[in-house]
């Protein structure tokens, strides 16, 4: 019995030893072809470890890889190439995985094409960048998907042909996919049409990003990783790998500075470098452990975007928003949030709605509250949305609304003020005022404020609150141009004496009042416009002009035979007034 036992463990053994090498087996497969136009991956173009019968189409079980064949990557090259077939639609590659090493390229074909390189299970990369070039070969977007993996210095390329310069029209990628790995990511040969994105969120990748030319946009949450970030279009491209021979393009210029854009709060352990004219495209708050901006370090601390600015305007794009902190890496400093849209005063009739809205960003959650006269304000009576980004007062008064309204928005402990925002009630005195609020316009511009247009003052909606502004090109009631409206001495009794009115130049492009959306709804298919014109004498038409779309909307005045006298009683006949004195 106990040779027997023996035998069984022995006989068990032996099976062990035949069973687990065939478990194992799988292939390396190489390619060294250059792909050409028209043909994909799924050709006949891969050989055992380099070697034998060429086989096609990758399958699950296998890795590939694209090993150089002796020709460098550049400006209409034959390099080692492969490429996806031109499909619309998820294009998956079939093997475990797919290595792009120095001097070879993928090449993508065909916008609407998405490449998936789900890689075999278990958080194995499906899409190895050892030194390779992804290129985008045609005119688009081109989506990456699946898990990604960086091990050496790599390139993304929108350039035409390889290394040829760039199209005349945006090409970008985005990877989409899980990015990993440690090595540095290189931009070049792209333009600013389009962004180079990266939008998957969480990545673990820990290599350095380097822009030479074009737009990086981090757009997931933590998708560019926690390294350093160099922007700069005298970035030298290694000859070799790269060609001697046959030189990759350079696209730097003026118009196309590389710039880095981050759509998220980033927390870096690398450097920053903004070199040689490189952009920052600034509007959150990040950290890096280092910065230098034109050979310039940044000292430790939180440095604001308007600071940024006017220390180095040519590093970063206007309009900007957020800050950049110097800080050993750890816990970003809480901040105070960014007022992005600041309430606006209101001028409005007793009985109206006044409503004040407030724009802010930072660290959520983001807490309000309203002042009135610098105290704070509850909701009750006719007050609603004190602790709200947006503030409503109804049925206003002089006696009790009249008054300077501001917001402090909180977060992390941090506070920012609003600027303030007045409320003037006007009482309902001129007859023609009261018939027209009695008769609910969405909004009346009576156009006689007293701002000066010059400095693009606010055109007050007196009813809706929809507050306009002036284009430098009107003349209005301003003691500067002291422009007379329709009044008691004009036969017009409903209105006061000393009426104000604006002025606007035909053809003039700075002669217009802006108006913010009215937001009449989806339903809304009708909308009547009355005005009280007087038109400067001419040959044929006065004309007011209404932005309505591309298109304008017109009242025109005919100019008879009557000395001048206009004909056509229009303005606002339906609350009983009648046309005189060139007022219509």
């Amino acid at each position: 019995m106990r040779q027997l036992k023996g035998l069984t463990s022995l006989v068990i053994a032996c099976s062990a030893l035949v069973w687990l090498p065939q478990a194992s087996k799988a292939a390396y497969l190489t390619s060294t072809t250059t792909v050409g136009a028209g043909n994909n991956w799924n050709g006949v173009y891969w050989q055992t470890n380099g070697a034998g019968t060429l086989v096609g189409t990758p399958s699950a079980g296998n890795t590939y890889a694209l090993i150089a064949n002796g020709t460098d990557f550049g400006n209409t090259t034959g390099n080692t190439r492969t490429r996806n077939p031109a499909v619309s639609g998820v294009q998956t590659f079939g093997g475990d995985s797919l290595t792009l090493n120095t001097n070879t390229e993928l090449r993508m074909k065909n916008n609407g094409s998405i490449l998936n390189f789900p890689g075999p299970g278990g958080g194995a990369p499906g899409l190895i960048l050892n030194g390779g070039i992804i290129n985008v070969g045609d005119d688009g977007n081109f989506p990456i998907t699946g898990i990604i993996q960086v091990t050496a210095q790599s390139y993304l390329c929108p350039g035409n042909n390889g290394g040829g310069g760039l199209s005349a029209n945006a090409r970008s990628m985005d990877l989409q996919g899980q990015l990993t790995g440690s090595g540095t990511l290189v931009i070049f040969e792209a333009s600013l049409q389009a962004a180079q994105m990266i939008s998957g969120n969480s990545n673990a990748f820990t290599g350095q990003w380097v822009v030479m030319n074009g737009w990086l946009q981090g757009v997931g949450t933590n998708s560019l990783g926690t390294n350093s970030i160099t922007v700069d279009p005298q970035f030298v491209l290694p000859v070799p790998p790269f060609s001697s021979t046959a030189p990759v393009v350079d696209v730097s210029s003026a118009a196309n500075v590389p710039q880095l854009e981050v759509n998220y709060d980033l927390n870096s352990a690398g450097t920053l470098t903004l070199a040689n004219g490189g952009q920052f495209i600034l509007h959150q708050n990040v950290c890096f452990s280092a910065v230098s901006i034109e050979g310039s370090p940044l000292s430790a601390g939180t440095h604001f975007y308007s600071d940024l600015l006017s220390q180095f305007p040519g590093s970063f794009t206007a309009g900007g928003l957020g800050s950049i902190t110097v800080q050993p890496y750890g816990t970003p400093p809480a901040l105070a949030p960014t007022i992005t849209g600041q309430p606006v005063a209101q001028v409005l009739y007793a009985g109206q709605q006044a409503t004040f809205t407030v724009v802010a960003t930072g660290h959520p959650p983001l807490t309000y509250q309203w002042r009135k006269n610098g105290s704070n304000l509850t909701d009750g009576g006719n007050v609603s949305g004190s602790k709200t980004n947006t503030l409503v007062l109804s049925d206003i008064s002089a006696a009790s609304d009249n008054a300077n309204y501001d917001v402090i928005v909180t977060s992390s402990g941090r506070s920012t003020y609003s600027s303030v925002a007045s409320l003037t009630v006007l009482p309902l005195i001129e007859p023609y005022a009261t018939a027209l609020v009695a008769a609910s316009p969405a909004a009346f511009y009576e156009f006689n404020d007293t701002g000066d247009p010059a400095t693009n003052a606010p055109a007050f909606d007196s009813v809706g609150g929809f507050v306009g502004t002036y284009g430098t090109g009107v003349a209005n009631g301003n003691a500067l141009y002291n422009i007379q409206g329709p009044g008691s001495a004009d036969g017009f009794a409903g209105f006061a004496s000393g009426n104000k009115a604006a002025q606007f130049a035909n053809g003039t492009g700075t002669s217009l009042v802006t108006l913010p959306a009215l937001n009449f709804g989806p339903t809304t298919t009708n909308i009547t416009i009355t005005a009280w014109v007087r038109v400067a004498l001419g040959s044929h038409w006065g004309r007011i002009g209404v932005a309505l779309g591309s298109h304008w909307g017109r009242i025109g005045v005919a100019l008879g035979s009557h000395g001048g006298r206009m004909e056509v009683a229009m303005g606002c006949l339906s609350l009983g007034y009648q046309h005189a004195l060139g007022w219509l």
